[in-house]
């Protein structure tokens, strides 16, 4: 953080001098741009600190001296859907569509992921289908999206529509797989693919892809995530529970619904102390 503060000084004290000059040079753009570029990486920092609330209020100030840059509006929405405010999420994402500065993708696949997360599936899907035809033919989130849809609504369904469940979900994998032929490293469709085959029975080959995405993603919690509930599953409570332990500690501490499968999977091992 330090490193971050000084170059902001370094910074302002670089567009000072420029300014004497008095004129707006291009040197003084190139500069004012690169100060932006560093209070969000700033705000960015506190948030995979998961210092929160700092990095709202970081966020803000970036979007209060800057007011087309869209990123911040994204942000600030995406921390108020992590919180469960879905509606201070949908009110960020408006305002980012108020800026001079469009980014009409960002701002859609935000939205279709919020209403997706919201259960507004039919919603969710018209959004994603939106920016796959009419803005941008080629956005591999819109295409995740839908194949999320997709496995959402098979594993949504009562156990007596097994064969539509069937259905849906082999057309969810193939919605996978065709995201994976054009992006090999796709993390989230792998996890997708993952989730499929357990489902099908294939708990060995699943595990190993979540274990996969783990080593080569040691960013992302998600594949620690379902490769624990799979291990639950599979009863290696033993196995879930540091998995689940990991999450809280590297990713989401103090996150009730880590917590909840972390006290489940001690309830069901056994061991009540």
């Amino acid at each position: 953080m330090e490193a971050f503060n000084e170059a902001l000084r370094n910074i302002d004290r670089l567009i000072k001098l420029e300014q004497k000059k008095g004129e707006k040079t291009e040197e003084n753009k190139k500069l004012e741009a690169i100060k932006i570029s560093t209070l969000f990486n700033i705000a960015y920092w506190y948030e995979t600190d998961h210092q929160y609330d700092e990095a709202s209020s970081r966020y803000k100030e970036v979007k209060d001296k800057h007011p087309d840059y869209i990123d911040a509006f994204l942000r600030l929405a995406y921390l108020a859907r992590m919180r469960g405010n879905v509606s201070r999420a949908f009110f960020w994402i408006e305002e980012s569509a108020k800026s001079r500065a469009k980014a009409p993708v960002n701002q859609y696949c935000l939205k279709g992921k919020i209403l997706m997360d919201r259960g507004d599936t039919a919603e969710a899907e018209k959004t994603f289908r939106f920016v796959i035809e009419k803005i941008y033919n080629a956005d591999t989130y819109s295409f995740l999206g839908l194949a999320n849809l997709a496995y959402k609504k098979g594993m949504d369904l009562k156990l007596e529509n097994q064969d539509q469940q069937d259905r849906l979900l082999v057309r969810a994998y193939n919605k996978y797989l065709d995201i994976l032929a054009n992006d090999q490293s796709n993390c989230f469709a792998c996890i997708g693919l993952a989730n499929i085959l357990a489902y099908f029975n294939k708990t060995e080959d699943a595990q190993e892809i979540f274990k996969l995405m783990a080593e080569s993603n040691q960013n992302l919690y998600q594949p620690l995530m379902n490769r624990a509930h799979l291990s639950i599953g599979e009863k290696n409570f033993e196995i879930a529970i540091n998995l689940y332990q990991n999450i809280l500690e590297k990713f989401l501490p103090n996150d009730l619904k880590t917590e909840m499968f972390l006290s489940k999977a001690y309830f069901i091992k056994g061991d009540y102390d």
